[in-house]
């Protein structure tokens, strides 16, 4: 079995240097794929590196550094919790973007209950539709929405 990059034209670029270049600079970019990376305001850069100074442990562990995280993760979210007019019980950290939408997903199913229905963009990300292709086991309807610019 050959792989697609075995089978591309020789005429594009095989390397990102060479992609980059034959792309040349652009006048003016607006960068619109946050999806992995983004951008990390200065406030909060400034935190992070005071809390990383400060030392940190995992804040569900009971010891002394554990302590001293999970304080600080209580303090975080009354603040974002202020910010947002939520109560602190209302926020779930997450570790990714993956497993928030896990969450997501697991909670309207099971909202939704057997005779439920969930509606899914065709362009969703993975962790959402194969997730949710988990639940059709509980009888849940599954409706894939089309991506058009009407609908987006």
């Amino acid at each position: 079995m050959t792989s697609s990059y075995e089978t591309m034209s020789t005429d594009l670029a095989v390397s990102v240097k060479e992609l980059l270049e034959s792309h040349g600079k652009p006048p003016r970019e607006v960068y619109l794929d946050h999806e992995n990376s983004g951008v990390i305001f200065p406030e909060a850069l400034k935190a992070m590196v005071e809390a990383y100074g400060r030392g940190y442990g995992h804040p569900s562990i009971t010891h002394k550094v554990g302590w001293e995280s999970y304080e600080l993760l209580y303090e975080s979210a009354e603040v974002i919790a202020g910010a947002i007019g939520a109560s602190t019980e209302e926020l779930t950290f997450t570790h990714s973007g993956t497993e928030a939408n896990n969450l997501a997903v697991m909670g309207s199913a099971f909202a939704a209950g057997r005779k439920g229905r969930m509606v899914v963009s065709e362009i969703e990300r993975l962790s959402v539709i194969s997730r949710l292709r988990s639940y059709l086991s509980l009888a849940l309807r599954s409706l894939k929405s089309p991506s058009t610019p009407r609908v987006l």
